[in-house]
């Protein structure tokens, strides 16, 4: 109670210490900032700035070798030959093509001053081109060209722009100079065009240099830099004080200089070149710009790190100031709020002890005067509330303790299932690793070739199967489980079940007994997917769980419910091991497995019956099971559904072809796939039709095929769903809407990993027509080759 009346006290002391603390780190940053690394973040953002400013520079650069390159590219296409240029006839011709041609393109280039064509002499004689410079009105007008033979080789201003593209071999960026026609400082890019090896002529065009030069006025580090242009060896070009056209040079009026280095390369990088000049010390960055002069920043060294310590200081001085504000207005309120907090305390302690009849400040402040009624309050209901804990009290223990046991089986449950996924899932891969390496050292001997086949494939499935059950199970814990409406009928979907776990019985010798009896309406509404799981589900692990040599017998019956209704009981009975009772009770939970010897044989997630369950309750039934150990097991699932009254017509279907039997001599498929292993499977596969196929890498690539080949070229195409630069989603929508009814109709079948409903549903909003899961089902394959191509 004592020290409650020292929280005035307590306060002031943490907001002092505080305030000491905050401007003692604020000085140690400002001490680091203009210190030790002030050199590096200032040279980074000097840098920088002059990497961006010269981004900005060489745009318009780009756009100028574009319009010099445009033109030369269109006067190579009319001229055919160097031979043809020493027509007269023909020359004049195109010299009216390629003025009409350089008018417009001069026009797109607003800093253009000129433009020129100038054949060679030794194929056509002096005084051959063309030369166009614009007047003051701003329009392009000719004017006569001297004798070429007669220029002084050393005179930039009049044969430089000839002479060094010709010398080079390859269109060049001139230095800055000054025009004597336009009377203005121009920069110039000229071309060579040669035919068969041959100078024909040289192109070129000349720029206004000091619309660029306001660019370079305008970069600005603080307030003292500036930025000027230089060649690199040091000739200034053009300075933002004093303009200068190659007249001095710059680098070597520099004294002191640090990373002297950095002068011989085209840029500083993340260097600064510091130096002395003018009575003070100045720093510099530079880089490269295309037309080969450097953009160089250079700003005062002392002002830059001046200006930086001063907003520092600045800021922390606001800091301190406005800090010792806060506590004396915290000071000035914390005594009226001091007293009342006092008597609130010592009445808080005095209920505590259990006495209730307390006295409690009046007339408090705010929030204290609210806190002093709920004290009131609480201290009136306390004593009923304490008589009321203690029942509720031992209520809340057992809910906690129920709460953590089922957290704990919970948490044994998925540790228990992690353990057996990493032993499942390694199992199959140490086959498959195994058996490669085994198929690998036996490339010569095709029996123990086509054995290490056939159990890599083995494994494969099983691995996928697993897979597929982990994926179920997230999907069910989440929600987003769907099902399916459409119609099924029920003998051809047991049928088709049988035929599936064909081989498991055969491997094991098992018998199985199908009986349909009393099943006047075969076809129901439903999803034939999610049933079809559930019962493979169910005879899987009758199969498993039977010794070898057994029972299993299916038996599929109708209990009539309505005028549209009935009620569908399948059952299914084993003589295998059978269960506990202590298991049957979880075996519908996630992760259950039976403990017992035969489970180092059996494999599985525990996730089989679980899911099953969640299916047979999202389609209306229920599921149940008679079981003893050493008695064998019957499972029974009942479906309530809506039947469809079955017609002659529809009753009749066509036979399903084997993938044996699919040839497809004469059809073009295209493969799409950004994955080569992927496409190298599919193709070979098709092959074994006899179709001719065709490959794409991504789906751009394969509407570009598409367009090209025309209608009809292609029969089917296959396409990936998830692909780089163009998806197989867009790529369809992009065929689907072309103009032409044979790229509406081809069938276009979705080949993809993604394999869930909405997956499907997917692909068909897009405009495919089937679809096709990897790893590829041959069957499933034979009856998407079946339905669109015979």
């Amino acid at each position: 109670m004592k020290k409650a009346g020292s929280l005035q006290k307590q306060v002031m002391a943490f907001l002092i210490m505080t305030l000491v603390l905050l401007t003692a780190v604020l000085s140690f940053a400002a001490i680091e900032i203009v210190g030790r690394d002030k050199d590096k973040d200032i040279s980074m953002e000097m840098n920088i700035l002059t990497a961006n400013e010269a981004e900005k520079l060489d745009q318009d650069y780009i756009r100028f070798e574009d319009a010099v390159n445009h033109m030369t590219s269109i006067t190579d296409y009319y001229i055919d030959s160097a031979e043809a240029i020493k027509d007269p006839a023909k020359r004049q011709h195109i010299d009216g093509i390629l003025q009409q041609l350089y008018d417009r393109v001069s026009n797109t280039t607003n800093m253009s001053l000129g433009y020129y064509c100038v054949y060679n002499p030794d194929l056509v004689g002096n005084r051959q081109g063309f030369f166009y410079v614009r007047n003051a009105a701003g329009n392009m007008e000719k004017h006569e060209m001297a004798t070429i033979s007669d220029f002084d080789a050393d005179d930039i201003e009049r044969v430089g722009w000839y002479k060094k593209p010709v010398k080079a071999g390859k269109a060049v960026w001139l230095p800055p100079y000054f025009n004597k026609n336009t009377r203005r400082y121009t920069i110039s890019y000229c071309s060579p065009l040669y035919k068969d090896g041959v100078l024909v002529a040289v192109i070129g065009m000349d720029f206004n240099f000091e619309t660029l030069l306001n660019v370079v006025d305008r970069i600005q580090f603080s307030k003292s830099g500036y930025a000027y242009l230089k060649s690199a060896d040091g000739k200034i070009h053009y300075h933002a004080h004093d303009f200068m056209l190659g007249s001095v040079h710059g680098d070597e009026n520099l004294e002191r200089v640090r990373n002297g280095e950095l002068l011989s390369q085209e840029t500083s990088g993340k260097d600064v070149l510091q130096y002395w000049k003018d009575g003070s010390d100045r720093v510099q960055t530079f880089t490269t710009l295309r037309c080969g002069l450097q953009l160089v920043l250079c700003d005062d060294y002392d002002e830059i790190y001046m200006g930086r310590y001063k907003l520092l200081t600045v800021d922390i001085l606001v800091i301190v100031v406005c800090g010792l504000v806060i506590i004396g207005l915290i000071y000035y309120y914390t005594r009226r709020i001091t007293q009342p907090i006092k008597k609130l305390t010592e009445a808080v302690n005095l209920i505590k002890e259990g006495q209730y009849d307390v006295e409690l400040p009046t007339n408090a402040p705010g929030e204290i005067g609210v806190l002093t009624q709920g004290v009131a309050m609480a201290a009136a209901a306390l004593g009923e509330k304490n008589r009321l804990n203690a029942s509720a009290l031992a209520a809340q223990n057992r809910k906690l303790e129920k709460a953590v046991k089922k957290a704990n089986e919970a948490s044994r449950a998925k540790s228990d299932f992690l353990s057996r996924m990493s032993h499942d899932i390694r199992t199959p891969m140490n086959a498959i690793v195994g058996m490669g390496m085994i198929a690998e050292s036996h490339k010569d001997d095709p029996v123990k070739l086509t054995e290490c086949l056939r159990k890599i494939s083995t494994s494969s499935k099983y691995l996928l199967n697993l897979i597929n059950e982990v994926l179920d199970m997230s999907r069910i814990e989440s929600g987003n489980l769907t099902m399916t409406k459409a119609p099924v009928n029920i003998p051809e979907l047991i049928g088709s079940i049988v035929a599936m776990i064909g081989p498991q019985l055969k491997d094991h010798r098992h018998n199985i007994t199908t009986t349909i009896k009393d099943l006047p309406h075969e076809t129901v509404l439903s999803d034939s997917l999610r049933m079809q799981q559930v019962f493979v589900n169910i005879l899987s692990n009758a199969i498993k769980y039977t010794p070898d040599g057994g029972n299993i017998s299916l038996m599929v019956r109708e209990i009539h419910v309505s005028a549209s209704r009935s009620m569908y009981v399948f059952s299914f009975k084993d003589n295998g091991i059978g269960m506990s009772p202590e298991f049957q009770e979880k075996m519908f939970q996630p992760f259950a497995r039976a403990q017992d010897d035969h489970e180092t044989e059996v494999k599985g997630t525990g996730l089989g019956m679980s899911i099953t369950k969640a299916i047979v309750d999202l389609l209306g039934g229920t599921i149940s099971v008679k079981s003893a150990l050493n008695k064998g097991t019957e499972i029974t699932v009942k479906l309530d559904l809506e039947f469809v009254e079955d017609s002659a017509e529809g009753s009749k279907t066509s036979r399903r072809m084997d993938f044996s039997e699919i040839h497809l001599e004469g059809k073009r498929i295209l493969l799409v796939d950004d994955i080569l292993l992927n496409l190298e499977i599919a193709e070979n596969l098709l092959e074994m039709t006899g179709a001719e196929m065709d490959k794409a890498g991504n789906g751009k690539e394969a509407v570009d095929m598409f367009m090209e080949k025309g209608d009809g070229y292609y029969d089917l195409i296959f396409m990936d769903a998830r692909m780089p630069i163009m998806d197989g989603y867009a790529a369809t929508r992009s065929i689907r809407t072309m103009d032409s009814e044979y790229a509406h109709s081809i069938p276009i079948i979705a080949m993809s990993a993604d394999a869930f409903a909405e997956d499907i549903e997917n692909f068909m909003k897009c405009g495919m027509n089937d679809y096709v899961s990897k790893p590829i089902d041959l069957k499933n394959l034979a009856r998407v080759l079946q339905k669109h191509l015979l």
